[in-house]
């Protein structure tokens, strides 16, 4: 929606635009003031996905095998790295591919921990050493399934972990409200996807509007062609502006339907018919904006790992995210660009020395 039309662009030129625009703006965008609190939830993420203790057989497993020649080793840092300087919170999904890596490296370390311990036992000679490392051998193990069985039961999903089935209620239950020819503009972008779906399945002629690309002029000047009704908001903070389209949406037409959450922890939420009512369309106030942006503060706790996983933060805590050019991204630039002018320093410096120890060898002597 945010290109013309597909007759007016090549599709693999657009595609490609459109992959490179995206890497741009989320990877390594995150504001260097929210680095810290997304380094401490990583490590929570991780260490509830696959207990903290197992850190021992991963260092155990390093340190006795080379770091960075390890594929090992790249395959489970790069998703890792990768969502910590993220812009885009949600993307802790592409980390999880680290995890069968992570394990991987830790039964390495724990199979490596059991040999040494034996080798030690098998020539009888205690040490504080060995029993250090059995005891280690065993906290492993019992953190490993103990964190097994809690994971199992916790992601039960429809028993445990949504028990409503919020989804299933959503495409079934809910949707069915809207009455076929309604607009239907949801606060959520992903169940406006899910409405396309829904019109095919059931053959209904439903009207999506995402609220998220409102400030998109193609977008708009195809909604006034499609027959919605509305004014153009003038504001030049996109957030906004979008959510002020909304509700002159909401206010111009009939039939507008739209959705609140009722439960954020399982995402939960219920289709309501607006009734002109454009406060059910939520606009954070420029006053809040401005202190984000321009008092940014450095922050450091972290939220609860299980919140992330089950994507709680996305409804209740994690709704604006700080935009800055001072982001990961640019002190990592500073960092190679300084790296590499001292390495050719050193390079030159080395090759002149060379020169000199050259010249000296060619001096004759008498």
């Amino acid at each position: 929606m945010w290109f013309p039309s597909p007759e007016q662009v090549n599709p693999v030129w657009a595609f490609i635009t459109d992959t490179i625009s995206t890497i741009d703006f989320v990877v390594g965008s995150l504001a260097i003031w929210d680095l810290p609190k997304r380094i401490l939830d990583t490590i929570g993420v991780m260490g509830v996905s696959i207990g903290v203790i197992t850190i021992v057989p991963i260092v155990y497993y390093f340190r006795h095998n080379k770091v960075i020649r390890n594929p090992l080793f790249w395959l489970a840092m790069f998703p890792i790295i990768l969502f910590a300087t993220e812009l885009d919170m949600n993307t802790y999904d592409y980390m999880m591919v680290s995890i069968p890596f992570l394990a991987i490296i830790a039964s390495l370390g724990l199979r490596e921990m059991v040999v040494a311990y034996f080798n030690v036992k098998l020539t009888k000679q205690a040490s504080p050493k060995l029993v250090m490392t059995g005891i280690l051998v065993i906290v492993t193990w019992i953190t490993i399934i103990g964190f097994g069985i809690f994971n199992l039961n916790y992601f039960d999903v429809g028993r445990t972990l949504d028990s409503n089935l919020s989804t299933v209620r959503l495409y079934y239950q809910e949707f069915a409200k809207i009455p076929d020819g309604a607009i239907f503009m949801p606060n959520y972008a992903m169940e406006w996807e899910a409405i396309y779906k829904y019109n095919a399945d059931f053959g209904k002629h439903i009207y999506p509007i995402c609220m998220d690309i409102l400030p998109s002029q193609n977008y708009r000047d195809q909604l006034r062609k499609d027959g919605i009704k509305f004014t153009d908001s003038t504001n030049p903070n996109y957030s906004i502006m979008g959510r002020e389209t909304a509700q002159s949406i909401v206010a111009s037409n009939e039939n507008v339907w739209t959705t609140i959450s009722t439960i954020p922890e399982t995402l939960q939420t219920d289709v309501v018919l607006t009734n002109g009512d454009i406060s059910l369309v939520e606009i954070l106030t420029e006053e809040k904006l401005h202190e984000i942006a321009d008092n940014p503060k450095w922050l450091w706790k972290p939220w609860k790992p299980y919140d992330i996983i089950t994507n709680k933060i996305s409804v209740t805590e994690w709704r604006n995210q700080l935009l800055s050019t001072h982001n990961v991204r640019f002190f990592a630039c500073l960092f190679v660009g300084g790296w590499l002018l001292v390495w050719l320093w050193e390079k030159w410096k080395k090759k002149r020395e060379c020169e000199d120890e050259d010249a000296k060898d060619t001096i004759p002597t008498r």
